[in-house]
Formats: C-alpha cells, structure tokens, sequence
C-alpha cells in the first residue's frame, strides 16, 4: 500500500496542471477574440473612423509582434 500515495499525488499533480493549461488556453482564447475584433467593434458600435479602428488592430498586432519574442 505504500506505493499507492505517490501514484495518487502525482494524478493530483497531473490534474492540476492539465486545469491550469486549460484555464490559461481558455483566457488566452478570449484575449485574442477580444483583440481581433476591437476594430469591427470600434467602427459599428462607437463610430469610429474605419482607419483609426484599424490602426488600433495594427497596433495590438505590433505589440504583439514585439513582446512575444520578449516573453518566450
């Protein structure tokens, strides 16, 4: 009986990461529904100019250009 607590801590382990990942896919999902589409959001909903809705998408894809190397 003795090696059924590490078999069960390491599920435990197991499935605490395997949570964590999908919480981070679902926030990362959201993020970048939310990001793509402020532009059409900007323009329909606020009225905004077409062009400066689109420079804030260029914007968001810049960043995104520019920190994604930084953070790995």
């Amino acid at each position: 009986m003795e090696g059924a607590l590490p078999v069960q801590a390491a599920a435990t382990s197991t499935r605490r990461v395997v949570a964590l990942g999908l919480c981070m896919l679902a926030a990362t999902t959201i993020a970048n529904y939310i990001l793509v589409y402020l532009g059409i959001w900007a323009t329909s909903t606020l009225g905004i100019v077409q062009g400066s809705a689109f420079a804030s998408v260029m914007l968001v894809g810049l960043g995104g250009v520019l920190c994604d190397p930084l953070s790995g």
